[in-house]
């Protein structure tokens, strides 16, 4: 059932209102009753009128070119009214924290790295500082910093040029994860990103999430953007053409005909909850018989994700398939049902844009903004197998309902959830911070 329906134009008959900080109006100020926060831009957005005979200069700081954010880099650098370049660190190559090959096409500087890993509260993550990066601003002169919060210290190196510059700063970033608790090095970890992160200058945030975390903290409700993080929705849209054909040789490849196929897509690492799933998996084996898992993806967990299937009795029911970058869509068009027990985030837009079903589990955030319960899919709790096992039998008794809940699915990536919306409101805290550009002074 997936893939067979493209998503049609997006058409928003909306007036055009000017984004001036002053003006913007109160959509955002309290959620929903599923917890949703309005997105605050107005569409389209509007440049200052101080930029009306020159493109404004964009420094995008990231950690490294993430082949999960290149869609959204191509975009922005696509716009008119922008001028693009991205300051970047070398990575760490073969893991996911390392730079997209594809990147050509975009004006980026990649910068001489210091890296150090780091465990704290049972995390493993790795610290990146871009020594240069403050002379390499100084020399591009941007008009505003679009920076990737939580990155110390770089965070610090861009605070330090706003600051001595009036720079003004948007800080994109997720928030803060639902339930994670910081200790010992993260909690200080937490506590300075924090101190630089209040000094931006507007926020654009990942999800009503991170919208609901900006507002805790008591930053001004009109300077919090929520994007919503999606996938490049129209690619998607070019991807199923393009891959449609290929579909049904695929499935016999992969002695997937006449099967129900779950389908986990992301980097196989500890927090994705494939080990959870693969015990659903061994529940619901007997149940149903033609059951089958697809993992997409690949990472430091695959050797044990593999052995733990065979321990369960279930490998043989199990596709590994590694890592897939072009032609990605065609796996999604095998699914039945996308299921994501663990965190992730952009897989459940890419999911519903293919017109799936999506189990899900906390995340970036967006499943709240993303998931209708019982309409489109279900949200379940972090490492609780019981609840996971029951919605994916949800799915399964009725195919017809699955078919439905991917409907609903797709109309949501159309009406409420796609690249364009997400776009433009990024582009609205943009435009807001450079016409406000005293509040990045707000200390």
């Amino acid at each position: 059932m997936s893939g067979e329906s493209e998503l049609r134009s997006i058409q928003d008959e909306r007036p055009v209102h000017s984004n001036k900080l002053s003006e913007l109006g109160d959509g955002g100020d309290e959620p929903d009753s599923a917890g949703r926060y309005s997105r605050r831009g107005s569409f389209p957005a509007v440049p200052p009128s101080r930029f009306a005979r020159r493109r404004i200069k964009v420094a995008i700081v990231y950690a490294v070119l993430y082949r999960f954010r290149m869609p959204i880099f191509r975009r922005l650098s696509q716009h008119s009214s922008l001028q693009i370049r991205l300051f970047v660190g070398k990575g760490v190559p073969g893991t996911k924290f390392s730079n997209a090959p594809d990147h050509d096409d975009l004006d980026t500087e990649i910068l001489w790295t210091l890296q150090t890993p780091v465990n704290s509260s049972g995390r493993n993550v790795t610290l990146f500082a871009n020594p240069s990066l403050l002379w390499r601003l100084a020399r591009f002169k941007p008009d505003v910093l679009l920076i990737q919060g939580g990155l110390l210290p770089n965070n610090w190196f861009t605070w330090i040029f706003s600051r001595v510059t009036g720079t003004p700063v948007v800080w994109w970033s997720l928030g803060e994860v639902r339930g994670r608790q910081f200790r010992g090095l993260s909690a200080l970890y937490r506590r300075l990103i924090k101190w630089v992160e209040r000094r931006s200058t507007t926020f654009a945030g990942y999800s009503s999430v991170a919208i609901e975390y900006f507002l805790k903290q008591g930053y001004d409700k009109r300077r919090c953007f929520n994007l919503v993080n999606v996938v490049d929705t129209d690619l998607v849209a070019k991807q199923i053409d393009a891959t449609r054909n290929s579909v049904p040789q695929l499935r016999t490849e992969l002695g997937l005909d006449n099967t129900q196929v779950l389908l986990f897509v992301g980097s196989l690492s500890e927090t994705k909850g494939l080990d959870i799933l693969l015990h659903c998996v061994a529940e619901l084996k007997t149940e149903f018989p033609a059951m089958r898992l697809l993992v997409v993806g690949d990472g430091p967990q695959r050797q044990n994700a593999e052995a733990l299937a065979k321990e369960l009795g279930v490998a043989d029911i199990c596709r590994f398939v590694g890592a897939v970058y072009q032609g990605v869509s065609a796996y999604f068009q095998l699914a039945t049902v996308l299921v994501m027990p663990g965190t992730g985030g952009l897989a459940i837009s890419e999911g519903m844009a293919h017109g799936l079903p999506v189990i899900c589990s906390t995340g970036d955030g967006v499943e709240v903004d993303l998931i209708d319960e019982g309409e489109n899919g279900y949200y379940v709790q972090p490492n609780c197998p019981s609840q996971l096992s029951d919605r994916i039998r949800k799915v399964l008794n009725s195919p017809e309902r699955a078919s439905q809940m991917g409907g609903h699915s797709l109309r949501i990536i159309q009406e409420r959830a796609n690249i364009e919306l997400y776009l433009n409101e990024m582009l609205s805290a943009i435009y807001t911070a450079l016409d406000d550009r005293h509040l990045h002074r707000n200390e």
